[in-house]
């Protein structure tokens, strides 16, 4: 049979559409594909398809006429669960109804992306082929959510439900167990089911930002499509879990750290995909800036599509600097989108997420490499429970900055001000299982003293400071009680000296909600004294003799190397990090004597 190809879209807000004719589990699939305008009042009714992409290898087939159109596997296991048995089914699905082969129609389809699924009149997501368990962790999942939603209306009021940062409801034992609840021990096969479930890779995929977020109801479905999930089951998964305080010790029962992170990952891409709808619901959209740097879907198949695969949930989805072009390069997709946060939005959030942690691309060090997941919001984006900034380092101050782009390097010129230098490291204990708090891990207490015995020779040094940068001085109130403050770092501290079992409840409870905190705030940092004797936690990768800088129009401080001139006159320096630095996140580094702002030449 000959290969297919592809007809030409000529009319403008053109797709293609797949008519698959009815057929059993395990017969050729054969299809129609006809050309349709997404505005015209009699499009028919499709579904869109969301699936995993997995191996780009097309080893598979579909007939279509007297042709046939190559296709990966994953995209033939999904027609095969969607196809009905007796009647025509009609859906979208990107695999097969983008011409993959074309750059030009590719970046022409995906800006209509947004409007496919909103048109569509149902979203089918594909999980992948049966593994075994699904039923137990559906109704693992129901159950789950049935609690939280009842403890939520009984425990809390309607302002700290929207502030979504809840302590334990149940805290008579702890850690809880989740037969308090009526649920099945963590040993059981149900939560087995579950984080077999959560490991599948849908759950990660960037396209989903608008396949999920989109979509007014999708349809969850795997295997033979019989087992069907609701949505919201799984979109406030993470919340419902911390809700019931079954959160760390559900994580903490996985094998390796491995399946620890990607369980991680997935709540949280989920957990901030239910954000999105929320938002999109409302009206709100984020820009795309804020979605980049929340890095919420962390596999492509394409790395540009880390950045072309949010446009239809962005506000600024329209500007001509962000359309999808796959002609470029990753690093140009990605430099491009930095050029448009400086000379557009005139911001430099993005410098929050970059650094010279290690990259899947050839980036300068400014550039953030979105192919990356990060878990919880960075320092300069982490926000208050008032929804306000955190930190504010340079006091407001507007950013100044441009472009130098060199024979053999891209430089981003910012006025900063170097203000000292890092003399001494710590460890870094946390550089797996971020947010989660293992008392029991033996480096635990050497760490902990080595954090103590910075605090004391540093200034203002002691107690407060210690407890200001164990947890990068963000202990916002759950349940609006009091800040955490001396009395769960006490209880924090004895936690190093004394076994849970001999410690009164309570302690152990206020003892793992600063762990959890610290974990958080300490995930691939490690603690440091610098030059002029202020104590902080900067990125795992600083050095000895790294520079501490302000720069104009960032809330937080950030770690620079110097590392030549290329050739010139002018100093240029590697951005190691973003960093916490006690005694200059509000603005106090500006008044020391003899301050003042001068081109850094970030490369």
């Amino acid at each position: 049979m000959k290969p297919f190809i592809y007809r030409p879209i000529n009319r403008p807000r053109t797709i293609r559409l797949l008519k698959i004719f009815p057929g059993d589990l395990g017969e050729p699939i054969k299809v129609l594909i006809r050309h349709a305008c997404i505005d015209d009042s009699d499009l028919p009714e499709f579904s869109a398809l969301s699936y995993t992409w997995g191996s780009s290898e097309l080893s598979h087939s579909i007939e279509c006429r007297d042709s046939e159109i190559s296709i990966t596997a994953s995209l033939h296991a999904a027609l095969h669960a969607v196809r009905y048995t007796d009647a025509f089914r009609v859906v979208w699905a990107d695999g097969v109804c983008i011409n993959q082969t074309d750059n030009v129609e590719k970046a022409s389809q995906v800006c209509m992306m947004k409007d496919i699924y909103r048109r569509a009149d149902e979203v089918t997501v594909y999980l992948g082929e049966t593994q075994g368990g699904e039923d137990l962790a559906i109704q693992l999942l129901g159950r789950i959510y049935d609690l939280a939603k009842e403890l939520r209306e009984e425990k809390y009021t309607e302002e700290q439900r929207n502030a979504k940062v809840l302590l334990p409801v149940y805290q008579a034992n702890w850690p809880p167990d989740p037969r308090q609840y009526g649920l099945p021990p963590f040993n059981s096969p149900y939560w087995e089911a579950l984080e077999k479930f959560l490991l599948r890779p849908w759950f990660t995929r960037v396209w989903i930002v608008q396949e999920f977020a989109l979509a007014d109801a999708p349809l969850l479905t795997c295997g033979n499509g019989r087992a069907v999930l609701p949505y919201w089951y799984f979109g406030w998964l993470e919340y419902n879990l911390r809700c019931l305080g079954l959160y760390n010790q559900f994580l903490v029962t996985s094998e390796t750290d491995d399946i620890r992170e990607a369980l991680q990952k997935s709540l949280y891409c989920m957990n901030r995909l239910s954000a999105l709808r929320a938002c999109r619901e409302s009206g709100k959209l984020p820009t795309m800036m804020s979605l980049l740097g929340r890095g919420i879907g962390p596999a492509a198949t394409d790395a540009r599509d880390h950045v072309f695969g949010y446009l239809g949930i962005a506000e600024d989805c329209d500007a001509p600097e962000l359309q999808p072009d796959y002609t470029k390069s990753v690093e140009d997709v990605f430099v491009d989108c930095c050029k448009y946060s400086v000379q557009t939005l005139q911001k430099l959030d993005f410098l929050y997420e970059a650094g010279c942690y290690q990259k899947n691309h050839r980036l300068p060090s400014w550039v953030p490499d979105w192919t990356t997941c990060r878990i919880t919001a960075t320092l300069g984006r982490n926000d208050s429970v008032e929804n306000k900034p955190a930190y504010d380092s340079t006091r407001d101050m507007p950013p100044v900055a441009h472009f130098d782009w060199g024979g053999n390097y891209k430089a981003l010129v910012v006025r900063g001000s170097i203000l000292s230098k890092v003399a001494t490291l710590g460890s870094s204990l946390f550089q797996n299982h971020q947010s989660v708090w293992l008392p029991d891990n033996p480096e635990a207490s050497n760490w902990y003293g080595q954090t103590v015995m910075f605090a004391s020779v540093t200034r203002p040094g002691g107690v407060e400071s210690h407890i200001r940068s164990l947890i990068v001085d963000n202990g916002i109130a759950p349940l609006g009680r009091e800040p955490l403050g001396l009395d769960h770092y006490r209880a924090f501290a004895l936690s190093f000296k004394y076994h849970k079992s001999l410690l009164p409840e309570r302690a152990v409870s206020m003892a793992e909600l600063f762990g959890t905190l610290v974990a958080r705030a300490c995930y691939r940092r490690r603690f440091c004294i610098t030059t002029d004797g202020l104590l902080g936690q900067v990125p795992i990768e600083t050095q000895k003799g790294d520079g501490i800088c302000l720069l104009s129009g960032t809330r937080v401080p950030f770690v620079v190397r110097s590392v030549g001139s290329h050739g010139g006159d002018e100093q240029h320096y590697q951005l190691v990090g973003e960093c916490y630095i006690d005694g200059l996140m509000y603005g106090e580094g500006l008044n020391l004597p003899g301050f003042s702002f001068q081109d850094i030449t970030l490369v």
